[in-house]
Formats: C-alpha cells, sequence, structure tokens
C-alpha cells in the first residue's frame, strides 16, 4: 500500500482487515515501529461498533504483562476511534504451526508463555473467550503475545451463561454450545485445543462443517483423541495436562491456570 499519515503515525503495511477494524504496521514521529488498530470508516456512526472496538481495547489496556501485546495509547481522529498498539516482529501461532517446525523444548517454552499470560488475564478477573493459536503471535525471538480481547468478559462471582456466543465454532467449549455457565475453565478447554495443535500438528478434532462441531463438542461421553497418540514424541506429563483440558465436563477439567503451571514444573525440569 502506499503509505498515509495518520495522526502522528505513517501507515506501511496492512496486517489484517477484520470484521470492523483495519491494522496497519505504522511508524511514530520517533520512528519507533507500532501497529495502529483503527475502526473501519464505515463504521464511525455505528454506535454498537464503536463500543465493541473500544471496550476489547480498553480491557487490553489493563493487562501488563509480557507475555500479552501492549496497548499503548487511545485515540479518536476524523469521528474515528484508533489504538497504538505493540509491534510484535513474527507470526501468528497457526502460520508458525504452517510454517516452522519446533523442537520439544521450544514448544514447551511456548505453551509456559501461553499459560502464564493467560494466568495474567484470569488474575485480572476477566475471561478471554477468544483463544485460539490466531490470536496468539509468536516473535523471531520466540517471545508469545497474545491478542484480541473483543469477546473478553469480566469474571462474575456466580457463573452465568453467555447472552450470545460469539467466536470460532471449533474452540468453543461445550458449555459455550450448551448455553451453560462459563468461567475460567472455559478459556482452559480453548487452551487445550491450541497446546494440542502446538504439540500434535493437527487440529483435535476436524470436522467437515460447523453441524459436526457442536454435534461432537455437545457428546459430554466422547473423549478426545490424546495429543501422544498422533505424535509419540509428546512428554507424557504434557499429554496428561492437554487431555485434561479437553475434558468436555467442565468439572474434570484443570481448575485454573496456577494448576497447570504447577503440573508443567515437572516436565519443564527434564528438558
Amino acid at each position: 500500500m502506499q503509505q498515509q499519515r495518520w495522526g502522528d503515525y505513517i501507515l506501511w503495511d496492512q496486517l489484517n482487515e477484520g470484521g470492523m477494524a483495519e491494522v496497519f504496521i505504522a511508524t511514530s514521529q520517533t520512528e519507533k515501529q507500532v501497529v495502529v488498530r483503527r475502526l473501519k470508516s464505515e463504521y464511525k456512526l455505528n454506535l454498537f461498533k464503536r463500543f465493541e472496538f473500544t471496550r476489547g481495547l480498553d480491557i487490553q489496556s489493563q493487562m501488563d504483562h509480557p507475555s500479552i501485546v501492549k496497548v499503548y495509547e487511545m485515540h479518536t481522529l476524523q469521528t474515528i476511534p484508533y489504538a497504538i498498539l505493540e509491534y510484535v516482529d513474527g507470526f501468528n501461532l497457526r502460520q508458525k504451526l504452517i510454517h516452522g517446525r519446533a523442537s520439544i523444548e521450544n514448544r514447551i517454552a511456548i505453551l509456559l508463555q501461553i499459560l502464564e499470560g493467560l494466568y495474567h488475564i484470569h488474575s485480572q478477573k476477566y475471561l478471554h473467550l477468544d483463544f485460539k493459536p490466531e490470536n496468539i503471535l509468536i516473535s523471531n525471538r520466540g517471545e508469545v503475545k497474545i491478542f484480541d480481547f473483543d469477546l473478553a468478559e469480566k469474571i462474575q462471582a456466580t457463573p452465568h451463561a453467555q447472552k450470545e456466543v460469539h467466536g470460532t465454532p471449533s474452540y468453543l467449549a461445550p458449555e459455550q454450545i450448551l448455553r451453560q455457565p462459563v468461567d475460567e475453565r472455559t478459556d482452559i478447554f480453548a487452551l487445550g485445543l491450541t497446546a494440542f495443535e502446538l504439540f500434535a500438528g493437527q487440529k483435535a478434532f476436524i470436522p467437515k462443517n460447523r453441524n459436526e462441531i457442536f454435534q461432537f463438542y455437545g457428546d459430554l461421553e466422547t473423549a478426545f483423541p490424546s495429543a501422544r497418540s498422533i505424535n509419540n514424541s509428546v512428554p507424557h506429563v504434557v499429554d496428561r495436562i492437554i487431555s485434561r483440558c479437553l475434558e468436555k465436563k467442565i468439572d474434570r477439567r484443570f481448575p485454573s491456570v496456577s494448576m497447570i503451571l504447577r503440573e508443567l514444573d515437572g516436565v519443564r525440569t527434564t528438558h
């Protein structure tokens, strides 16, 4: 794209264009490389879209952890809200899995950072609710950066079912599909699906269509395969962690990310 100015920033390349936002690599007046995420101009008068756009960024700005993309600033220009975010030189985890081969040690290091980032999100009393490889960046130095808080919700003292269920069907938890209460274990299920792909190199369930996803995920008695059954180099401890994250019945999953981190200590000491 041809470079253009947006406020105090020069926009260079367009990284992405989602449902309501467009994302650019940009440089500041001090030539610092950043990311500009702005609402699409056709939605600038849509109060609902404006609220959704700023709400997710506001939640993300409350996070202060090296494994979460930083939100530096939020502004409005020409009635269009936009944000300045940390630039991550690398790929999302989906691209990393497709194009790169990583050792078990590297995968464990990535999983550990993912867990620490998710632990921080939960410690700030939020559920991410859109946890998947596409929303996890891996820098060229191997640093994990979680982003996209558009679907995040405040953790409630008494868990409740979501009024509306959004997100990628393959990463919804059974309780979301069945319209049952959600809590931290809902993110832990999506974490399990993500970790399965990280270690097995393929999805835990490959459906033909959306209905197959809902049918299989809603069948609480049929388990997902183990990651080790796909890739026998997966350490037993990691395999057990992933399988417990993928328990369809919510009360069988890890109750917290901190417990997963304690379990992972056993494999870190051997690699």
